[in-house]
């Protein structure tokens, strides 16, 4: 997949770090500069003294390293501080750990400074040469350096755990997947490690992963999604729950540092550019998710087909909101058919996933289903759910609030809200409405179910309905909780500027 251009720096752009709605970018201009991502729009630019290696958000402040460690307003770009100096040459990376800030230099040394004050509490030696990469996990502190050694450091007595000869180059990332440690180096490869007992004693490798021809320089992780940017300017998708090779990205030069925000995949590049590609249907969102548990979990079945040596049960709303074919057709056709093939059409149409696509799309043919590959995509999926909210005369359930009723579909509540799941499963309510008594607006939870079916919120949401519908969430135990609650703060944030 090829790039498209986002913006631009005067020099290398060395770090990238998306905050909100917004991407924070740092090169070797010596400028930190603020951009929409949703427009492309630069909102702010600052020029340092110094080039920039690293950024992080903590605290809502920007934090920046290279030639010195510094502290800025996250939105006017000021400088609120700067740490004591006392290296010499770069700060290439910092992690931060409550009231801690941890930093890997050129000069091999890891130093250990109290945020607030910044001061250096403490310096960790022992890599013979420049660190370039550190992650804290359970406790721990690991380091990497540029001979292709990871150190483990004890976060408490800071004492050396254990020194693993990982790669036979430079590794310039490390980082944590679930019980699993990966690097990327120089080498061109990247290396999962599998710890036996502890994370404090020297892991083993579990397997190699290659397709690079240059040498990989950035990472980032995105649920179970690796990023890998290297200097045959290309960004490889790596699955690491499955172990392999998903995708490549191809950029116009060097990808020094890549980021995402599940929906676009962007590169900080040597030819002094940011560019980015759309990630179309790499991350499933909560409405796919929610439609794949309702397929898998069979509750409240309305219909059942008899295949060629089982039956499957299924729910007609979702099967006719995604294809124009009568019911009846459907069931003699797959009379026919094994219950294997049936069973991945049937989770084709629940979720546009699907392992086997050359003998759906047969299928999709047999039954004169136009547009298979559109139909796979999320964006269709999406589509689909949503125009079901304005099929009024199909609603068969009212959530009434302040003597207001909300129409909505049984099975979108029971997919979307697992309290509503228990109501309608577990306790086997067949009643037709229910009563808030939560004492939220009408507003507030009428923006909740339209929620639960264009998988967005409106914008022009009052505050106060948006304050509401965070406890709302909750309460109704929506899936990806935190998601939408970052949602839901995202559009406060740009409301009370």
């Amino acid at each position: 997949m090829n790039s498209k251009f986002f913006g631009k720096h005067e020099a290398e752009v060395r770090y990238l770090y998306i905050n909100g709605e917004f991407l924070y970018s740092g090169g070797f201009d010596k400028k930190i500069r603020i951009w929409e991502i949703s427009t492309g729009k630069l909102i702010k630019e600052r020029k340092t003294t110094s080039y920039i290696f690293c950024l992080s958000v903590y605290n809502n402040k920007l934090v920046s390293s290279g030639g010195k460690i510094s502290v800025w307003n996250i939105e006017t770009l000021n400088l609120e501080k700067e740490f004591k100096k006392d290296f010499e040459g770069y700060i290439f990376y910092f992690v931060i750990l409550e009231n801690f800030l941890f930093t890997a230099g050129g000069d091999r040394i890891i130093r250990k400074y109290i945020f607030n004050k910044g001061i250096c509490k403490k310096k960790l030696t022992g890599h013979s040469s420049g660190v370039w990469s550190l992650v804290l996990n359970s406790g721990f502190l690991y380091s990497s350096d540029s001979s292709g050694e990871i150190r483990c450091w004890d976060i408490q007595s800071l004492d050396c755990q254990f020194i693993l000869k990982a790669h036979n180059e430079g590794i310039w990332g490390i980082g944590f997947f679930k019980k699993f440690m990966y690097s990327v180096s120089n080498d061109k490869k990247v290396k999962i490690w599998k710890f036996e007992n502890s994370y404090n004693k020297q892991p083993i490798c579990d397997i190699e992963l290659t397709n690079h021809t240059g040498n990989i320089i950035s990472t980032f992780l995105c649920d179970d999604i690796l990023f890998t940017g290297a200097e045959d300017n290309k960004v490889v998708a790596w699955n690491l729950k499955k172990r392999k090779f998903k995708k490549t990205f191809h950029f116009n030069s060097k990808v020094w540092n890549v980021c995402s925000d599940r929906k676009r995949l962007f590169a900080g590049l040597s030819d002094h550019t940011i560019e980015y590609c759309d990630l179309d249907d790499m991350f499933p969102d909560s409405l796919v998710q929610d439609l794949e548990k309702l397929f898998k979990r069979k509750e409240n079945c309305d219909l059942i087909f008899q295949t060629l040596d089982r039956k499957i049960s299924l729910h007609s709303l979702i099967i006719k909101s995604r294809i124009q074919i009568p019911i009846s057709k459907l069931g003699d056709y797959f009379a026919i058919k094994p219950y294997k093939i049936t069973k991945e059409f049937f989770r084709w149409i629940y979720t546009c996933r699907t392992k086997l696509k050359t003998e759906l799309n047969d299928i999709c043919q047999e039954l004169e289903i136009k547009d298979f590959a559109e139909k796979s995509t999320f964006k269709s999926l999406r589509f689909s759910i949503s125009q079901l909210y304005f099929e009024n005369q199909s609603k068969n359930f009212n959530l009434i609030v302040n003597n207001k009723e909300i129409p909505v579909h049984k099975i979108i509540l029971q997919a979307r809200s697992e309290l509503f799941r228990g109501m309608f499963v577990s306790v086997e309510d067949n009643s037709n409405c229910v009563n808030d008594y939560s004492s939220r607006s009408f507003e507030s939870l009428n923006a909740l179910i339209k929620f639960l079916y264009f998988d967005q919120l409106e914008e022009n949401l009052e505050i106060k309905y948006l304050n509401e519908l965070i406890d709302a969430v909750d309460f109704y135990q929506l899936n990806k909780i935190s998601e939408l609650n970052n949602e839901i703060k995202r559009i406060k944030m740009k409301k009370e500027k």
